[in-house]
């Protein structure tokens, strides 16, 4: 998996139209064993990405496309270009399909298990020295954050 550093994330580098993290959504059902919905066969409407009810489409859709796009004689509704599995700005991708959230479950239950049993999922006690709290502030100073080792707090 691989994510240019504009397009992941909200802040920072992100930057439109890729700037509300739905790459790396995008990415992570690639991990979680979704395929693209149009089936990667360069536009054939022979491929699939074994869902059912994700429609079949011709090729991946970009940008903001606008409702229907037909492809592939999938009418009336047209593509699911609004699918996470698709190519699109973040701004017109929402969503994942009941087929595509039991591909994923079944993923999460057979080859990806082990990472439901990690323990990098278990948060543990670490001995980190916590920067001295700050005095007092003067009267009409913003609040000072200082980490205590395991999140920010405000003075």
């Amino acid at each position: 998996m691989v994510i240019l550093n504009t397009g992941f994330g909200t802040v920072g580098t992100a930057a439109p139209p890729f700037n509300a993290g739905r790459t790396a959504v995008h990415e992570v059902g690639h991990w979680l064993n979704l395929l693209h919905i149009w089936g990667d066969d360069g536009g054939g409407c022979r491929g699939s990405d074994n869902v059912t009810d994700t429609p079949n489409q011709a090729d991946s859709n970009t940008g903001v496309p606008h409702f229907p796009h037909v492809t592939c004689n999938n009418a009336p509704n047209g593509d699911m270009f609004m699918n996470y599995m698709d190519y699109v700005d973040d701004a017109a991708m929402f969503m994942f399909t009941k087929g595509q959230v039991r591909r994923m479950d079944a993923t999460l239950a057979g080859p990806r298990l082990p990472i439901t049993q990690s323990t990098g999922l278990t948060p543990v006690e670490t001995e980190v020295a916590a920067a001295p709290r700050p005095q007092e502030r003067e009267a009409g100073e913003l609040p000072q954050r200082w980490f205590d080792g395991v999140s920010w707090v405000d003075a």
